[in-house]
């Protein structure tokens, strides 16, 4: 029997078609690869699916004005692998990642909205110097369960399982930068979160110290613009261009806690933090280092 090739060639197209999965045509829709950094909100915030991202997989065009809407920079799981592959190979390039303000607020008194991005400790060999600084710009949860348990003789324990994996990018000039102390008290409601709710709320009360921000804006415009405040982190790597490591915990007597943290670092040397309307991809404000500072 023969078949006519106007007969077979629709047929052979809607099969691909249909083989195609939600997430391989999502992929298809954003430069890049991988995952993407949560923007704001609780458990789902790690979820953006929904949103049209614009992922780059190129070197950062610093001169530029203004961004794409909804521009999240180089994936970071993605860059981690080609820098770690490259090595100084990556070196002389600028690269752009997004990442979340760890607390975004009114000012006042400055008549401006004032958005920080918190350093947190480098961990190596399961501990951190003290002086190492980095910023966190993707966090992985794999596991968070808390709940009470009974054991054999009827007493109860608090259980905690706790794993996750956390980019971040180490910053080796961070003493080029002006930084302040976050204020305590409660955050603006859009305040950005770099990982679970705990260490949000941990980094908004803490005495790390944190990249800060100006928008002059008239109250009414802030609390509209406030929702869509993003930071990227432009910079350029140096070595020893990438490293890991793992930080684990467990404890008992009355509270059992299982916790593992897998944190991957981008070495690099911060050119400049940016500031952006993520919806529309305008700069609002250019966080440059001192020049009295200004490492090589």
């Amino acid at each position: 029997m023969r078949i006519s090739l106007r007969v077979i060639v629709p047929v052979v197209l809607i099969s691909l078609v249909l083989s195609l999965s939600p997430d391989m045509l999502y992929g298809q829709r954003s430069r890049g690869s991988g995952g993407s950094q949560p923007l704001r909100g609780g458990g789902a915030q790690f979820r953006e699916k929904s949103l049209p991202l614009e992922f780059d997989n190129r070197p950062f065009n610093i001169s530029t004005g203004q961004l794409p809407r909804f521009y999240a920079g180089y994936e970071p799981q993605l860059l981690y692998r080609i820098i770690g592959n490259e090595g100084a190979g990556a070196s002389p390039h600028t690269y752009a990642i997004r990442l979340n303000p760890t607390d975004v607020r009114y000012d006042a008194g400055k008549g401006a909205l004032k958005a920080y991005c918190a350093f947190s400790p480098v961990w190596s060999g399961g501990k951190t110097d003290g002086v190492g600084k980095a910023l966190p710009v993707k966090y992985l949860p794999i596991m968070d369960n808390r709940y009470t348990a009974t054991d054999a003789h009827g007493a109860k324990m608090e259980i905690e399982e706790i794993r996750f994996r956390e980019y971040a990018v180490a910053v080796a000039n961070f003493l080029a930068f002006p930084t302040e102390t976050p204020p305590p008290g409660e955050a603006a409601p859009t305040a950005g979160k770099t990982s679970s709710d705990d260490e949000a709320d941990l980094l908004r009360n803490s005495h790390r110290q944190a990249i800060a921000g100006e928008i002059p804006l008239a109250p009414s415009e802030a609390k509209e613009r406030e929702k869509q405040i993003s930071a990227l982190l432009v910079f350029s790597p140096v070595e020893p261009y990438v490293t890991s490591d793992t930080v684990t915990e467990r404890v008992g007597a009355g509270k059992a806690r299982d916790y593992e943290a897998l944190y991957f670092y981008l070495h690099g040397r911060l050119v400049e933090l940016w500031f952006y309307e993520f919806d529309t991809g305008k700069v609002l404000a250019k966080i440059k280092p001192r020049k009295a500072l200004r490492l090589p």
